[in-house]
Parts: structure tokens; C-alpha cells; sequence
């Protein structure tokens, strides 16, 4: 039997590439987004057989919503992927409060409100899958506010998975690399001079590659997905090395203001 899957954020980049590779499996998809032009546009790439729902994850009136519809129609969702994020690039001293607040809304809360309006949807044998990045692993100098929300989405994760053991639903994180999406253009073209002339970050992957090795960890059972080397490292770095060499090693990996 088929599953139905719903992605937040799924109208570009991740989300998007996610949903293609799912319904191409045949799987139902239900797919949120803010943007009703994107959304729109996602809609005929994705096809008929997708549902679509202008949503913004910060607002969980609106999830309560989309959440009330899918119940009346007897939709149970057996794949929940948390997947609308944001992300901007400054020194908290820069940033002005209002996107510092906004990266913590969407990401953190954002997550934790489109847990509470489809959990009861979800059934016995179900899977969430949350989004979330090397920088929930590490504090990055210009992600402050990124890394605060991704590091507590994996803790948000980890409790809710030890919560839903006895409903038989599944928690998992991926945590990612640089993805060539819209996204992490975007943060390429607002990264103040320092963040760009020195540190280790490897090319994005293409989102293609990088949503089917998700897929395929997502068919175990593990907690962590690591798609990428470098963020497996790093998370191996950050468990077991002295904090002291772990600290020197990282400001040497990873771009701060001198």
C-alpha cells in the first residue's frame, strides 16, 4: 500500500526534490508552503495526485488547518518530513532581532508546532523525519541563530523520539552538508567578506544526490542520517575529542572574524 508523506517546505530546494523522489515511487504527497506562486509551480511539477496547502510552519493556526482538512477526508500521514527552514547570515552583532527571531520561529518552533498539529494523523509504524544540518553538531561564527535552532531541533528530535517508542513511530534527524538548493544560494550571496576568505566548507552537492541518499538512510532505523563525510566527522569531532583541541581544530576548519 502506498504511503502518504507530507513535507513542509516543500514548495523549493530539499522539500521539493524530497516530494519528487517520493511520488515517483508512487507514494501520496502532501506538501506545504508559504509562498502560493512557489507552491503553485510545485504543484504541476509534482502532479495531480499531490496536495498542496499554503502554509507558513510559524503560524500554527494554519497547520491546525491543513491538519483539521487532511482529518476530515480520513488521511492518516505515514511519513512526516520536517523540512521548512531558514537561514541568514550574520554576526549577532550585525543582525538586526527581527530575521534573528524569524530563523528561530521557522526552524525550532516552527518544527515543534508541525509535530503537534499532524501527530495525531500519524499511525502505528510511521516515520518523522526532521531536517537539519552539520551546524546543529557545532557553533559556526555568523550562524548563531541557525545552529542555536538546528541544535534544538536534534534535542527536540531525540525527547519526542523517546516519547513515540510506544506508538511504534519512528524519529529521525538528517543532518546535511552544503546542498546546491535556492536556499544555500541565497546564503552564499549575503555572507559578509570574512566568512569567504578562509575556512574548509566543500562544494554544495547537488539536491538530487543528496535527497536519494536521505531516502535510502531513511529505510533504517538510525536516529542520525549522515549523507556527507565531512558532517560525519564532525559529529564523531565533536563527541569524543577534548573540548579544548576540539575548539582549535574547528577554528581552523570553519571561517570566524579575526
Amino acid at each position: 500500500m502506498n504511503r502518504t508523506c507530507l513535507i513542509t517546505g516543500g514548495s523549493s530546494g530539499i522539500g521539493l526534490e524530497l516530494a519528487r523522489q517520493l511520488g515517483a515511487r508512487g507514494e501520496r504527497l502532501v506538501v506545504l508552503g508559504r509562498d502560493p506562486q512557489k507552491l503553485a509551480a510545485a504543484g504541476k511539477v509534482l502532479g495531480p495526485a499531490c496536495q498542496t496547502f499554503s502554509a507558513d510552519v510559524g503560524q500554527f493556526g494554519e497547520l491546525q488547518s491543513v491538519a483539521a482538512t487532511l482529518a476530515s477526508s480520513n488521511t492518516h500521514i505515514d511519513f512526516l518530513v520536517v523540512n521548512a527552514g531558514i537561514v541568514e547570515v550574520a554576526t549577532v552583532r550585525d543582525m538586526q532581532f527581527a530575521p534573528l527571531a524569524a530563523v528561530l520561529q521557522t526552524n525550532l518552533v516552527g518544527a515543534a508546532a508541525t509535530v503537534k498539529a499532524f501527530l495525531p494523523l500519524l499511525p502505528a509504524g510511521s516515520r518523522i523525519l526532521f531536517i537539519a544540518s552539520g551546524f546543529s553538531l557545532v557553533g559556526a561564527a555568523g550562524y548563531a541563530a541557525y545552529c542555536a535552532s538546528k541544535a534544538g531541533l536534534v534535542a527536540f528530535a531525540e525527547a519526542l523520539g523517546r516519547e513515540l517508542q510506544r506508538d511504534d513511530i519512528t524519529v529521525q534527524v538528517a543532518c546535511l552538508t552544503d546542498i546546491d538548493t535556492p536556499q544555500f544560494a541565497h546564503e552564499s550571496r549575503s555572507k559578509p567578506a570574512w566568512m569567504t576568505s578562509d575556512g574548509v566548507r566543500t562544494a554544495p552537492m547537488p539536491v538530487d544526490r543528496a535527497c536519494r541518499k536521505i531516502l535510502a538512510q531513511c529505510d533504517k532505523r538510525h536516529f542520525f542520517i549522515f549523507i556527507s563525510a565531512d558532517v560525519r566527522a564532525l559529529y564523531y569531532l565533536t563527541r569524543f575529542l577534548p573540548r579544548r583541541f576540539r575548539d582549535w581544530l574547528v577554528n581552523r576548519l570553519l571561517p570566524w572574524p579575526r
